[in-house]
């Protein structure tokens, strides 16, 4: 999923401004849990030598190895929630499909993501991902529940073993040396050739990730069917998937650029708001690909057409009046996930977002004084990074083809900004909480 965020998504809920953040420094309950991620990898490293040949394992876990390394720094970067109402709902959700399907294991490692977009995945090891996004946009539990089984689909039909053997056994195929032979041999046009290599791997790609989708989605609503939730929900979250998963920034707009940073130590200037011209820059692309060629999830009308034709029920499935369990429990966890979006884009080190979301919200007039905080909170990290010459990884830089304007505009604000007007930002609403 891109990591663009759709910010005018929002509700009323009485109480909205009581807060109380959620504890991500358990480091008891993280120490288990990278254990626990570790000895599931390591046991499933060992179950490649009776399945496959001894050069294609050799491959296969060094891959692992790669994976594990980089999958344990997110554990450090406070990037889950432990022994929240997030994590006792999803392990909620867990037990009952796995209490009500023989083939779902029970043994799954369970882990709430702080990531804001709408997504789950189940990795390779059994090691399920539900992000708290998630939750802020599917309505219902229902629905959550939907997203789970398509994801415990994926590991029963072992999808990322598969994808990860084949993706080894063609990278040191005597296919893919020929080809990147024949491409140093090329005296002339190696990039194109290069590139028509490229496509033609990720169209063929392409097409397993969508035949795999389309497995998932099948079973997992088998799955689904077989608990106490609605089934019929399960079109309903691929539809919210697929309405939040290419999506942008909302719009800021530039006058709350001077109300929130016209302060008494420094009033606004205008030159903070200039943009470079681009409409003179001669842009030159590569042959484009297929957007939906290349999508991790085939289009989503597709893959709830082929739902409906396979299972009859679903049919009519728009009309359906399904009667939902007790979801208050469910809605209050929605409120809290979208308060923690700003909180959670800064514990990501995704300050640039971090910002941009914390004065729409201002702008919203949602929680002024909490994103204010925020505010104070990503402008002195933005000024250490600026001061060490490493603001490149925090913010963005200008891209007019994949970019709204709104969100163009806030980064030629941020690198407009002297690095000892960062600073007084961040002093004076460092102060203000």
């Amino acid at each position: 999923m891109r990591f663009f965020i759709f910010f005018s998504f929002a509700f009323s809920v009485v109480g909205a401004q009581q807060y109380a953040p959620l504890d991500t420094l358990d480091h008891d309950a993280r120490k288990a849990n990278k254990e626990l991620f570790t000895n599931k990898l390591d046991d499933f490293s060992k179950e490649l030598d009776r399945k496959y040949a001894s050069n294609t394992v050799w491959h296969v876990k060094k891959e692992l190895e790669e994976f594990k390394t980089f999958f344990l720094k997110s554990f450090d970067r406070s990037s889950y929630v432990y022994n929240t109402p997030f994590n006792y709902k999803v392990d909620s959700i867990y037990k009952e499909i796995y209490l009500n399907n023989s083939n779902v294991p029970n043994d799954l490692q369970i882990l709430v993501s702080r990531d804001v977009s709408l997504n789950a995945r189940c990795l390779i090891n059994g090691t399920l991902v539900v992000n708290m996004g998630a939750i802020h946009f599917l309505e219902n539990e229902d629905q959550l529940a939907a997203i789970v089984c398509h994801e415990v689909a994926h590991k029963l039909l072992r999808h990322s073993e598969k994808s990860i053997v084949e993706s080894v056994s063609e990278k040191y195929s005597q296919k893919t040396k020929n080809e990147n032979l024949e491409i140093k041999r090329q005296k002339y046009n190696r990039q194109k050739r290069a590139f028509s290599i490229l496509k033609e791997k990720l169209y063929s790609k392409s097409g397993v990730n969508k035949k795999q989708e389309l497995e998932a989605d099948s079973l997992g609503y088998t799955l689904l069917k077989n608990t106490k939730y609605s089934a019929f929900e399960f079109l309903k979250a691929l539809e919210y998937s697929s309405q939040f998963d290419t999506i942008r920034p909302a719009n800021l707009e530039l006058n709350t650029y001077k109300l929130v940073f016209d302060l008494p130590e420094q009033p606004f200037n205008d030159r903070w708001l200039e943009q470079e011209d681009f409409s003179q820059y001669d842009y030159v692309f590569e042959e484009k690909l297929s957007k939906d060629s290349l999508s991790d999830h085939p289009e989503m009308d597709e893959r709830i057409k082929q739902l409906q034709k396979k299972f009859s029920e679903l049919q009519d499935y728009k009309n359906q009046n399904p009667v939902f369990g007790e979801n208050t429990s469910y809605q209050a966890l929605r409120v809290i996930a979208k308060k923690e979006q700003v909180p959670s884009l800064f514990y990501e080190k995704s300050y640039g977002f971090c910002i941009y979301l914390a004065l729409y919200r201002i702008q919203q007039n949602d929680m002024v004084d909490f994103h204010k905080e925020w505010l104070g909170k990503a402008f002195q990290a933005m000024y250490e990074a600026r001061k060490s010459y490493m603001a490149n990884k925090y913010l963005d830089r200008i891209d007019p083809k994949n970019q709204t304007e709104s969100y163009q505009q806030f980064i030629n604000f941020m690198w407009n900004l002297r690095l000892n007007e960062i600073e007084k930002i961040a002093i004076h609403f460092s102060k203000e909480s």
